[in-house]
């Protein structure tokens, strides 16, 4: 994928945040995903990202920080500012943060979906076991699922505006066990399968006398 595919993409990615969430205005997804993508090309930490998303046009100064009830440490720039909504405007460091993880994280998690995928491997979810994980999503922590089984993140279900789930490749001890306890599994449905068999031709054979 080039450059300004990905940049698209990123865009799309924020749009879809947004439309979701709506902490700032739509319009917004065009240079915000514009940014993110190339931040993040180049390595820069996720909230190093998030950080520079927020102070996104001509620094606001410390009268216009009071008068807007922001903290005068808070590093803000107006045109990010300018397109928050009151509900993005009531933390501003989590909506910037929130804006900039959805791709970031996206991007992340479909990169080792395809690795997954293709090796028709073993995944281990990632959750952050805490109030600010939904409860559905905690209730894989520390599960690990097929490659074909592959949850979509965030749930469907998720309430939270900054979704932490992820996964990545088992290790290959976990493997081995997932594929073990697979293989236990099939024989003993195949098992159960045949003993039903067994019996329902023995009623056959005595109802038939």
């Amino acid at each position: 994928m080039s450059s300004s595919e990905r940049a698209e993409w990123f865009i799309a990615s924020v749009r879809q945040f947004l439309s979701k969430h709506p902490v700032a205005d739509p319009s917004m997804a065009e240079w915000a995903g514009q940014m993110i993508a190339e931040l993040d090309d180049t390595g820069m930490a996720l909230r190093q990202v998030a950080v520079q998303l927020r102070m996104a046009g001509k620094p606001l100064t410390a009268a216009e920080k009071k008068e807007r009830g922001i903290p005068v440490r808070l590093k803000i720039g107006h045109d990010f500012v300018e397109a928050l909504t009151d509900s993005g405007a009531v933390d501003i460091a989590e909506t910037a943060e929130a804006i900039a993880a959805w791709p970031i994280r996206e991007w992340s998690r479909n990169t080792a979906r395809d690795v997954i995928i293709y090796d028709r491997t073993v995944a281990r979810i990632i959750i952050f076991d805490d109030n600010r994980t939904c409860a559905e999503a905690r209730k894989l922590f520390h599960t690990f699922v097929d490659w074909n089984s592959l949850p979509t993140f965030p749930l469907f279900t998720c309430d939270r505006i900054l979704c932490r789930c992820s996964f990545d490749r088992a290790p290959p001890a976990a493997v081995n066990k997932f594929r073990k306890a697979q293989r236990e599994s099939t024989e003993g449905t195949i098992k159960g399968v045949i003993f039903l068999a067994l019996i329902g031709c023995l009623i056959i054979w005595v109802l038939s006398r």
